[in-house]
């Protein structure tokens, strides 16, 4: 019963406010849906400073907006271990480019950055 419990809290959820909840994740989904096509990827610079490799990344969000994205660095786990995830921070617009932000994130430099 206890995994029940937190579905049809969800459920409820959606369905309040004669499920305005679930309209609007239906909303975002064929936003997302529309707009994903034209968000790619710039340049990527990797500086290595101390232990840390860290990673500047041009993202071009199109129209979508740069909060309903998360930019995250991925490594495969080394031999025995767990894949690596890191997000990265949105730190400014890029001058002249709509849509345009860079990201930075680091990881430890406990191997090569690519």
């Amino acid at each position: 019963m206890a995994h029940y419990l937190p579905a049809a809290g969800a459920y409820l959820a959606r369905e309040a406010d004669k499920g305005a909840l679930g309209n609007q994740i239906v909303d975002w989904l064929q936003t997302l849906e529309h707009k994903w096509p034209a968000l790619h990827f710039g340049e990527v610079k990797i500086e290595t400073t101390g232990e840390q490799h860290v990673f500047d990344i041009q993202v071009y969000v199109g129209e979508l907006d740069p909060s309903a994205i998360r930019v995250e660095l991925y490594a495969d786990g080394a031999p025995g271990g767990d894949p690596v995830r890191q997000e990265t921070t949105r730190i400014r617009q890029l001058v002249g480019a709509v849509g345009g932000y860079l990201y930075r994130g680091s990881v430890p430099a406990t191997r090569p950055p690519t």
